[in-house]
C-alpha cells in the first residue's frame, strides 16, 4: 500500500458537510443550525446502531466503508500471494515460493501428516485392547 492514511480531523470533515449543504440551499439556514445540521449528519456517519429486533448491532457507515476498502486491499494482497505461489504450474515447474515454504516447513509438514496417522493408529489399538 503506496498511500499513506490520512488522519480524520473532524473538523475539516464537518466544514466539507456544510460546503456541501451550503450550496445547494444556498444561505436560508441561519449558521447556528447549520453547525446543528452538520453535527448530526457526521454523528450519524459514525453512530452505530442497535437492532432492537434480535439485539444486534449495525456498524456505522464509517465502518462500513472502511471494512469495504481494508477487504478490496486483503483481496488483492491474497491474489498476488496466490498468483506467486501458482507460479510454473502449467509448465510442471515448482515456484521458488513453494520451494521455500517446503523447505522451511519440512519438518512440521511432515511432523503433522505422520503425527496425526499414528495418534488415529494409537486410538484404534488402544480401544481394541
Amino acid at each position: 500500500m503506496a498511500e499513506e492514511p490520512v488522519k480524520y480531523d473532524p473538523a475539516k470533515l464537518m466544514e466539507m458537510v456544510r460546503d456541501r449543504i451550503r450550496a445547494t440551499y444556498v444561505s436560508l439556514i441561519p449558521d447556528d443550525q447549520w453547525t446543528a445540521m452538520v453535527k448530526r449528519e457526521v454523528d450519524l456517519f459514525f453512530e452505530e446502531k442497535n437492532e432492537t429486533t434480535y439485539g444486534t448491532t449495525r456498524s456505522s457507515r464509517f465502518k462500513d466503508v472502511v471494512f469495504s476498502e481494508l477487504e478490496k486491499v486483503a483481496k488483492e494482497k491474497v491474489k498476488e500471494e496466490l498468483a506467486k505461489l501458482s507460479e510454473g504450474f502449467w509448465t510442471g515447474e515448482v515456484s521458488p515460493q513453494v520451494q521455500k515454504l517446503w523447505v522451511d516447513n519440512m519438518g512440521a509438514i511432515v511432523a503433522n501428516v505422520f503425527g496425526r496417522a499414528i495418534q488415529q493408529y494409537a486410538m484404534d489399538i488402544s480401544q481394541r485392547v
